[in-house]
C-alpha cells in the first residue's frame, strides 16, 4: 500500500466541513471510550518561539501519529500517520490546511455538545 501524500490543495479537495466535523466527533466518542490515546502536547523551546509536537494512538484502527508546527515562523505543518499492525507509514500531509479544518471542526463539534446540553437542561424531568 503506498503512503499517501498530501498537501494543502489536497486536504482541500478531499476534506469537506462536514466530514472533519464527523471525524472530530468520532475522535472525541474514541477518547471517551478510552480507545484514543493522546497525551499532552509537548513543546522544544527554539528561542523565540516553539516546535510543538502533538501525539495520538487509535487503538480500534491500528493507527498512531503525530503533528509538528512551530510558533516561530509559522512554517508548514507535518502530519505523519504509521500503522501499529506493520509499522508502516501509512499518510504524510504538509501545509496549513488540516489544521485550520481541525480547528474549525473543533468549535463545531463543541458548540454542538454546548447547545445539546442546554436543550438536556431546558426539558423538565
Amino acid at each position: 500500500m503506498p503512503v499517501l501524500l498530501l498537501d494543502d490543495d489536497e486536504v482541500r479537495a478531499r476534506l469537506d466541513a462536514a466530514t472533519a466535523v464527523r471525524a472530530v466527533r468520532a475522535a472525541l466518542l474514541s477518547a471517551h471510550h478510552d480507545d484514543l490515546v493522546a497525551p499532552p502536547r509537548v513543546r522544544a523551546a527554539l528561542g523565540a518561539g516553539d516546535l510543538v509536537v502533538t501525539a495520538g494512538h487509535l487503538r480500534s484502527r491500528q493507527l498512531f501519529g503525530f503533528r509538528a508546527y512551530d510558533t516561530l515562523v509559522g512554517a508548514e505543518q507535518l502530519v505523519a500517520v504509521w500503522s501499529t499492525a506493520d509499522g508502516r507509514l501509512r499518510a504524510v500531509v504538509h501545509g496549513a490546511e488540516l489544521g485550520a479544518r481541525r480547528t474549525g471542526a473543533i468549535g463545531l463539534a463543541g458548540t454542538e455538545v454546548a447547545v445539546a446540553a442546554a436543550l438536556c437542561e431546558a426539558v423538565p424531568r
